[in-house]
């Protein structure tokens, strides 16, 4: 940041002040309107999700609030440059609760780094400097999560606990959504993975019914069922394309390639292939770190979680994940009844019966033939077409029409390729 005079200093300074102060306001009432300041990037960032688009409004404001610039930076996983910026404004910083947006600031940038020592450091020197309750709670949540990947399982427990405090003070906060996801994971571990993906699942219906789901929540919750699947040694192939396609419509470079790590290591990449693969000059530090812990069976909980339970054999379908997810309009979660549609961003619960639930499981794993069909669903040894066909044909018309997918049998093959299910 150039030179500027004590005017524009200070004008800065009380730019970064209304900010603050509105995003307090904002989280206490449930609104969810433009800001005063930087209007085009926060309804871009926050209201529409979109991150391509606030990274654009950013460059054609180069007035833009720091704090405002650095979110968006760090969104699309251009971490050195939020942290340049982060560094020239620490002198406009002045009072003890901007100093504490500095050090949550420093924070995040540890954190998506993957860089948890200093994440922890940074997250108590924040609350040392009188933070707003909002400011504390997003430390909190970083702090629990470093401290779980450090292995401090109880601590990172007791501070999930102080952030659930502030619930019915801030009840339209997304973190609280992380922190419970983060819970179900810890009790997955100390538990049984199942006991942690019924306790996911409550989350995810506490979240709907308060308004809370977004692609950044289910995002948070689509990884946290990753780690437990690989706790129970099962396939994760489609909760890594839904982290795919849930990155890309945010914009989110880091969890982008996270989620392509995943999806290759599901498909059994060797160390290998994964260090052709991933390690690259202009990888993530943070992806560069989890690759080079998986390879040398070490580092912190998610790359244990991870080498304790990897598969070890190629699977047969060795398909980018980029062309498998290539044409999915909407991702069906089929256990919570959430319907997400990516072209139009709305997220629907829908109640199925037993046995659209029965089709749904069926069908999750791909393309399924009239007769594997009829096994799996109604049990039915052998398909004889007179009998059966009529049955087949009022079921995925039945299917289709409630859901608004698109089944369709070509070739004595049921299949919707414009959707992705989720299910056990």
């Amino acid at each position: 940041m150039s030179e500027m005079s004590s005017k524009a200093r200070s004008e800065m300074q009380d730019q970064i002040k209304r900010l603050i102060d509105q995003e307090v306001m904002q989280c206490a009432v449930g609104y969810d309107g433009p800001a005063e300041i930087d209007e085009a990037i926060y309804l871009a960032a926050q209201k529409e999700e979109d991150f391509f688009k606030a990274e654009l409004e950013t460059m054609l404001q180069p007035d833009t609030n720091p704090l405002t610039k650095m979110h968006v930076l760090l969104a699309r996983g251009h971490i050195d440059q939020a942290q340049a910026e982060l560094d020239a404004c620490k002198d406009l910083l002045t009072t003890e609760r901007q100093k504490s947006e500095y050090y949550a600031y420093q924070c995040r940038i540890h954190f998506c780094r993957g860089e948890w020592s200093e994440v922890i450091q940074c997250a108590e020197s924040g609350m040392r400097h009188a933070p707003t309750r909002v400011t504390t709670i997003s430390l909190l949540n970083m702090k629990a999560i470093a401290l779980y990947e450090q292995g401090e399982f109880f601590a990172s427990l007791q501070s999930i606990k102080m952030i659930s405090k502030f619930e019915e003070l801030y009840p339209h906060l997304d973190v609280f959504g992380y922190a419970s996801s983060l819970q179900a994971k810890l009790v997955g571990l100390l538990e049984h993975p199942d006991s942690g993906l019924n306790s996911l699942a409550k989350t995810v219906e506490d979240h709907f019914k308060k308004k809370r789901i977004n692609f950044d929540t289910c995002l948070a919750f689509f990884r946290i069922m990753i780690d437990l699947k690989r706790m129970k040694g099962e396939d994760y192939q489609y909760l890594a394309q839904a982290c795919f396609l849930s990155s890309e419509k945010l914009g989110d470079n880091l969890y982008r390639e996270m989620a392509r790590l995943d999806y290759a290591l599901n498909q059994g990449m060797s160390n290998e292939e994964l260090v052709k693969n991933f390690i690259k000059p202009d990888q993530y530090q943070r992806v560069l770190d989890l690759v080079n812990d998986i390879v040398n069976e070490d580092g912190p909980m998610t790359a244990q979680i991870i080498w304790q339970n990897r598969r070890k054999e190629k699977t047969e379908n060795q398909v980018t994940i980029e062309k498998i997810s290539k044409g999915v309009k909407k991702i069906l979660w089929a256990e919570t009844g959430l319907l997400i549609c990516l072209e139009s961003k709305k997220f629907e619960k829908i109640t199925m019966s037993q046995r659209h639930l029965s089709i749904l499981k069926c069908l999750c794993s791909g393309p399924k033939t009239k007769e594997v069909f009829f096994k799996e669903v109604w049990g039915v040894k052998k398909f004889v077409r007179h009998l059966h066909e009529n049955t087949l044909y009022r079921a995925i018309n039945r299917i289709n029409k409630a859901y608004g997918v698109q089944f369709k049998i070509v070739n004595g093959e049921i299949s919707d390729s414009a959707l992705l299910i989720l299910a056990d």
